[in-house]
């Protein structure tokens, strides 16, 4: 999703007239549910300011208050989303999530140096491998994506923090590839096993297994999250403990937590110059 944009979940077309699941949305719309929530994996949160969560009914107008979860909220609950459908729900039909995006400082669009990010790790000569040239290099999955407009891509430190100048002729080298399991583009950076001795700059020095290195390297300024809803849960009213058989209301829950997970899967990618 662009900025500006929001996705919606329709879930009468869903669950309505869909055996068990339609026992479900009646449920909810007979305000005989308080509460909903639903687990996400968020991840390049960084950049997320907050979300803002909406019921609407068919013709898209809000049924209930806009529920606003800034980013503090999100890491404090692990990510859990919660909303409250305890009343009003008889006409509901969308829940539409919008992402809102931070603008100042370094997350202005006018700043096409993109973001810094350090990574620590250690050479682990498992991950070695010699190219066509017969240099070592250390492949690395990156948690972050790479911008790659620029020059260099990216930069290497010892534990102490001291800049590692690369010999000359050597650089880094990238690779992205999408996970089929998640359609997610993931960065790949391959990091030269040899580099000049900040105390002594003529002098080529070499990574040993269990080395640290500090790498940094620049995040483009795309306002993206990847979020993918990972369970959805419901807990109903006291009073329907009684008079509702929640157990079977509990088997079919299952099954909504399922259909929800398989049908969302939020991808919020915005472009920038």
């Amino acid at each position: 999703l662009e900025e500006g944009d929001k996705l919606r979940f329709d879930i009468e077309t869903e669950f309505d007239d869909n055996g068990d699941f339609d026992a479900i949305l009646d449920s909810i719309r007979a305000n005989e549910f308080l509460t909903l929530f639903i687990d996400t994996n968020i991840q390049n949160y960084d950049s997320l300011e907050s979300l803002t969560i909406n019921l609407l009914d068919a013709s898209y107008s809000s049924i209930s208050t806009p529920r606003v979860i800034s980013l503090e909220d999100l890491l404090m609950n692990d990510f859990e989303i919660s909303v409250d459908i305890s009343s009003g729900m008889s006409a509901l039909r969308h829940i539409e999530i919008e992402p809102i995006f931070l603008q100042d400082g370094v997350y202005d669009t006018n700043n096409l140096g993109g973001i810094p990010n350090f990574e620590f790790l250690e050479w682990n000569e498992n991950f070695a491998f010699l190219d066509p040239n017969g240099d070592k290099f250390m492949k690395f999955p990156l948690e972050k994506i790479l911008k790659t407009d620029v020059t260099p891509i990216a930069y290497l430190f010892n534990e102490e923090l001291k800049y590692l100048e690369l010999p000359v002729g050597l650089d880094f080298n990238w690779q992205v590839s999408n996970n089929e399991y998640t359609s997610i583009d993931e960065y790949f950076i391959d990091i030269p096993s040899r580099y000049m001795d900040p105390d002594s700059p003529t002098e080529e020095l070499e990574f040993a297994h269990g080395d640290t290195i500090v790498l940094r390297y620049n995040i483009p300024v795309k306002k993206e999250s990847v979020s993918e809803l990972e369970r959805c849960t419901s807990k109903i009213s006291p009073m329907d403990t009684l008079l509702h058989c929640p157990l079977q209301n509990c088997y079919w829950l299952t099954f909504l937590i399922m259909k929800i997970i398989q049908l969302l899967q939020i991808l919020i990618t915005t472009k920038f110059h």
